[in-house]
């Protein structure tokens, strides 16, 4: 299992937590990798896929795709593939709780189901932290709740 990023972000976009757990990111992939993936998820409708294909900065189109069948070069119309596993930089598996986004970047061959699992444990842990969690708790005791990630993440706990 290995988490490349978790990102929360408020309903109106605002990035609330970011936290990177790899270290081959430079600041622009960061930055574009943050804008790409929160405008994304925030302007999917709720009953659609919680998992996405991030196809980065060195792709062909450099957006995300929904997770389905590969699709044979001969069918399509244009002169690309759309989801080769060689295009695909890292999964996106999201889940929204009240008015925030839990957004985590996963390797390609990485479980959605145990990442879901991931970002459901981290919001449980949360909301005993602090007895009741809300946005505020997080933007006011940042240090904690980055704490808790890394150590959920990195730890196991």
């Amino acid at each position: 299992m290995a988490v490349k990023f978790m990102l929360l972000v408020s309903r109106q976009g605002k990035i609330r937590l970011t936290k990177w757990f790899t270290s081959d990111w430079s600041a622009k992939e960061k930055a574009k990798t943050v804008k790409d993936v929160s405008q994304t998820v925030l302007s999917r409708r709720t009953k659609m896929c919680n998992v996405l294909e991030y196809k980065g900065i060195f792709a062909v189109r450099g957006t995300l795709s929904f997770v389905g069948p590969v699709v044979p070069p001969s069918l399509t119309k244009t002169s690309y593939s759309q989801n080769q596993p060689n295009d695909i930089d890292f999964k996106v598996v999201y889940r929204r709780y009240a008015s925030l986004f839990f957004i985590a970047g996963t390797d390609v061959d990485d479980n959605e189901l145990l990442t879901l699992e991931i970002i459901h444990r981290y919001v449980e842990v949360l909301d005993k932290w602090f007895l009741n969690v809300c946005e505020l708790d997080i933007i006011f005791n940042f240090q904690q709740a980055y704490m808790i990630i890394g150590e959920e993440v990195r730890k196991g706990y």
